[in-house]
């Protein structure tokens, strides 16, 4: 077995996010974010059950390729995928039988990765043990669990970092006690990791995937980081976004998810130098981009406005508070500070009424 060495923390954009290396800050970061442009990408495209089938043979054993039914494989609906895995995150899970009619249904769950996140061995661990509580709940009558396989697939620009497994995540002390309580510790170990900055263009060619799912793969692994962004639009064109047809439902949506990802995934530059880029390679996409980048103005704006209606509302009730029950303490303010528009609102409801400060904020 590798050794199971511990490694330093990754200044991760969840830790730079949070403003703190712990853990459990950036654990807790990662389960309120929304959905990323390249989680949306990845999920639209290989809910396909033949862009699936093609990147789990390309990335599994090939041995246990060949033991698998690929004709029986099927995305699992919600109820075991869970509320809570299915709103938050990117994770697609399949099954698929074993050949020669045997009753067994292998498990794949599929985790998409943008960038190194540390804590991805202990998440992808706490899905595997909560698909398993869903299946233990709907068949209450089963002796065994069913085997599920995690699969990765990563597109962070230095490849990936993180720990694979979850032991390299526990403190353990070293010497004899480490050997000794390794054995015992919990273990998860991510096998499948398709690190696609380490997969080029003649490699991802011959992979057993439709042409739309190429496209994707490619899209994601070079359109982010691209210094030269019309020279990587023209190369996704003219080796895989050329061959697709338009008249076919699954390569138009596969085009157009590309075409809208590209300002959602570059959001720094500007819109004329994007839109000038993608006119050169398909003067129809232009208003797939320029409709997305409209878009995330409106959503801008909204957001804007949202946060300009809150800070308002805060100032007023502060200054309510002040002229009722004099001078506002440093909590006072912090609490004011993080309020939502709905707290605000609560609160000024009660500020005739109540007799102190505290009233105001009594919950209930």
């Amino acid at each position: 077995a590798t050794p199971c060495v511990a490694t330093p923390p990754l200044c991760t954009q969840e830790t730079a996010r949070s403003g703190s290396g712990r853990p459990g800050t950036a654990l807790a970061m990662r389960n309120r974010v929304t959905r990323t442009p390249h989680d949306s990408l990845f999920k639209l495209v290989f809910s396909d059950v033949e862009a699936a089938a093609g990147e789990l043979r390309a990335v599994l054993p090939a041995d246990l390729v060949r033991e698998v039914d690929w004709s029986t494989l099927r995305l699992e609906p919600a109820s075991l995928v869970t509320p809570e895995l299915s709103e938050r995150f990117a994770d697609l899970l399949f099954s698929a039988r074993l050949l020669g009619g045997r009753d067994v249904r292998l498990f794949f769950l599929c985790e998409h990765k943008s960038w190194s996140a540390r804590f991805t061995a202990l998440q992808v661990l706490g899905y595997i043990v909560r698909i398993w509580e869903t299946w233990h709940v709907e068949h209450p009558d089963g002796a065994l669990l069913p085997a599920i396989i995690p699969v990765l697939v990563t597109h962070d620009d230095g490849g990936w970092r993180a720990p694979t497994r979850l032991c390299e995540l526990v403190h353990l002390p070293s010497g004899r006690v480490r050997e000794l309580l390794l054995p015992l510790v919990p273990n998860l170990e991510l096998v499948i990791v398709d690190d696609l900055s380490r997969v080029d263009d003649h490699t991802l060619d011959g992979r057993p995937l439709p042409p739309f799912a190429k496209l994707a793969l490619a899209a994601l692994r070079d359109i982010r980081r691209a210094p030269d962004l019309p020279a990587a639009l023209q190369t996704l064109h003219d080796r895989w976004m050329a061959t697709l047809s338009r008249t076919d439902p699954r390569d138009r949506r596969a085009i157009e998810a590309v075409l809208s990802y590209i300002p959602r995934a570059r959001p720094a530059d500007d819109a004329e130098s994007i839109a000038r880029a993608v006119r050169a390679i398909d003067p129809r996409g232009e208003e797939t981009v320029m409709a997305t980048i409209q878009q995330l103005m409106d959503e801008g704006e909204a957001r804007g406005e949202a946060r300009g209606e809150a800070r308002g509302e805060r100032r007023l009730l502060a200054r309510q508070l002040a002229r009722r029950f004099g001078n506002l303490d440093a909590a006072t303010e912090a609490r004011l500070a993080v309020a939502t528009v709905e707290d605000v609102e609560r609160w000024a409801e009660r500020v005739l009424d109540a007799t102190t400060l505290a009233e105001v904020f009594t919950t209930g």
